[in-house]
């Protein structure tokens, strides 16, 4: 009985050395990586495009393994942080960790850009026409204003710097970045005619209305429309002209700004 006992401890022993010196890595996508855990332990959202080697029961419980899975995968790209509320200790890890799991979860856009964050994009708002990139960057920014009132901006930065590879300065230049040409805000060429300008405006303009658009961020986009509809109407008149009488007025700007040379004004 004795003797059964303590093999049966030394054996627990070994297991539970070897799982907490077990490397954990970051997890490739297509790829696999040792994490001590069984598979019912982990939700079926984070098994795609990755699996798991299966372990022994007794390496679900051990919280240091999971501990150092989640520290070593802390400011990666692509990683969904949501996905670890489920997931053992998950909320005694850092500080930061535990703030980002306790706020309220992003929608699809606003999570799609927090997972680009760290790999340190130029322009985390590519995605769809300039409306839709737009919309994405009200989004997020209401994300950030409303996590902002109830973490505070300095734990709010830890956030961003430990779970997003992003400093405070970065995100206030990303906040800062949306500012389009009228084209842009209207989706014309620059080149447009009137007829096709005035008639993207009133599209917009239709479709953005508060009285006719439920969301919250109707106001604000038909503010940004109306705007860069007075962007055009404040260009040079030559922009209201047909191209046949634009080419005209072309001509007749180069020409009237040619001066008379000396001799025809001798001859006068």
């Amino acid at each position: 009985m004795g003797i059964g006992l303590c093999l049966f401890l030394i054996f627990f022993g070994v297991v539970c050395w070897f799982f907490f010196t077990l490397e954990a890595k970051p997890v490739p996508r297509g790829e696999y990586c040792e994490l001590a855990c069984l598979w019912e332990d982990a939700p079926q959202s984070a098994l795609k495009g990755q699996s798991y080697h299966l372990a022994t029961p007794f390496a679900s419980i051990f919280i240091p393994t999971w501990h150092h899975f989640y520290r070593s995968n802390l400011g990666k790209p692509e990683i969904d942080y949501w996905e670890w509320r489920s997931f053992p200790a998950s909320d005694s890890v850092c500080p930061e960790l535990t703030a980002l799991l306790a706020s309220k979860s992003p929608n699809t856009a606003v999570k799609s850009i927090l997972l680009q964050l760290a790999s340190a994009p130029v322009d985390p708002f590519q995605e769809g026409d300039f409306g839709q990139q737009i919309q994405n960057y009200l989004l997020f920014k209401d994300w950030h204003q409303a996590s902002y009132h109830v973490l505070g901006e300095k734990s709010l930065a830890g956030v961003y710097q430990v779970c997003f590879n992003t400093s405070w300065d970065t995100i206030k230049q990303i906040l800062g970045q949306r500012e389009g040409k009228w084209w842009q805000v209207l989706n014309v060429n620059p080149e447009a005619t009137v007829s096709e300008v005035e008639q993207a405006y009133k599209l917009l303009i239709r479709h953005w209305h508060p009285d006719l658009n439920s969301s919250p961020h109707s106001h604000q986009m038909a503010i940004m429309i109306n705007s860069a509809y007075q962007d055009y109407k404040s260009l040079s008149p030559v922009r209201s002209l047909s191209p046949f009488f634009s080419l005209l007025y072309k001509i007749y700007t180069f020409f009237s700004s040619l001066k008379l040379s000396p001799l025809l004004k001798v001859r006068n």
